[in-house]
């Protein structure tokens, strides 16, 4: 499949034809806990003989008591590459090549690979002092790209992730780059990652206790803003939230992330939520939140134009009823297979796959331009 664009914006990302493992429970890119232990970079692991982005299970740590950095992920859960500020540009074993959607050429790390990331640190108090910005070892800034579906590690102070205080990795993604680099003006996005989020067996003299991964949390009040498409009314009803609710953490972040289909269903290729989720803890293992939900939008784009080449006895309607498609309709990167799926069952065609159908993406108008390419058997 090739996208293009008719303009000089960054092509639309587009990862359809490619197995890669998404899930719509979960936000587009998220942070979770992976492991606690002492000191040890990559660098000095690497000095000691080890693989690149290697992590020793001597290192690991299961509670707080003897552990001094934590170590977290990044999880990729977007079609869409995404960059973020490492210390370093990673390279051999380290990574994969690459293709942004534009056809720039980048280096893709590795799924799983341990990384010297440029997180930052924010506070829950409105008029407290900050933090410094910037934490890690930053010797030269580079961006580091992550494709679709995998995940990277990075390790952070542990007195950094408290009841006051939170990690946050910038990152942006592929559309929003021109030739490998982050176009000035873009919006910065953010992953967080919250104290309530350690796993309950980190805590001091919990060990030798079963872990509790998934800690409860009441909703005192949500809010959805910037969802102008659906009304906040309606995306609280998607959401499935409501203010007295008792649930899971986890919760908060499915019903971000099936906001976030139901979006993409509509069309809008560029959506983006943001969970800002304050919250104070309570006695027991139980918190109280306060939950807004920011969501950029971006533009709606509909299918404008739907052709075939190469049907020479195949009448257009009919090719065009097998894909199910129709005009003015949303456009949804993740239906192309099932398109194509359509036009094999008409058994006419010799075997039609994802690369057969070129997109073009007017960014203009936001309209975009379908041709399946087929050959008659």
């Amino acid at each position: 499949m090739r996208v293009e664009s008719q303009n000089n914006a960054a092509p639309k990302p587009c990862t359809a034809g490619l197995n890669v493992p998404l899930s719509s429970g979960k936000p587009t890119v998220f942070l979770t806990y992976d492991h606690m232990g002492d000191l040890k970079t990559p660098k000095a692991r690497l000095l000691q003989g080890a693989a690149p982005g290697a992590a020793s299970e001597a290192d690991k740590i299961q509670s707080r008591r003897g552990a001094k950095f934590l170590w977290l992920r990044i999880h990729n859960n977007s079609p869409w590459t995404i960059g973020f500020p490492t210390e370093s540009l990673y390279i051999g074993a380290a990574i994969t090549a690459w293709h942004l959607c534009d056809g720039i050429g980048v280096l893709g790390l590795r799924d799983g690979l341990e990384v010297n990331a440029c997180y930052l640190v924010d506070t829950t108090e409105r008029n407290g002092d900050m933090p410094p910005r910037v934490q890690g070892r930053i010797d030269v800034m580079a961006t580091s790209w992550l494709p679709p579906g995998r995940s990277a590690v990075f390790q952070v102070p542990l007195e950094y992730v408290s009841e006051k205080l939170s990690v946050y990795l910038p990152f942006n993604y592929e559309w929003e780059t021109e030739n490998g680099y982050v176009r000035g003006g873009e919006p910065e996005h953010r992953a967080y990652f919250y104290a309530r989020m350690l796993p309950a067996s980190s805590g001091p003299g919990q060990e030798g206790k079963p872990p509790k991964t998934d800690l409860r949390t009441k909703i005192v009040d949500i809010r959805v803003r910037g969802a102008a498409f659906f009304g906040e009314e309606k995306a609280l009803r998607i959401l499935g939230l409501h203010p007295g609710a008792t649930v899971p953490t986890s919760a908060i972040e499915k019903g971000a992330g099936r906001l976030r289909d139901k979006y993409l269903k509509e069309g809008f290729l560029r959506v983006n939520l943001m969970v800002d989720d304050e919250a104070s803890p309570k006695a027991g293992e139980q918190t109280e939140a306060r939950v807004i939900i920011n969501v950029e939008e971006g533009p709606q784009y509909t299918i404008a134009r739907i052709e075939f080449d190469g049907n020479k006895r195949t009448a257009h309607r009919i090719a065009e009823r097998a894909t199910g498609l129709r005009l003015n309709a949303p456009y949804d990167t993740r239906d192309i297979p099932r398109w194509v799926h359509g036009l094999n069952q008409l058994h006419r065609f010799q075997q039609v796959a994802v690369k057969d159908v070129d997109v073009v993406v007017n960014e203009d108008i936001h309209d975009v331009y379908l041709t399946f390419h087929v050959t008659e058997r």
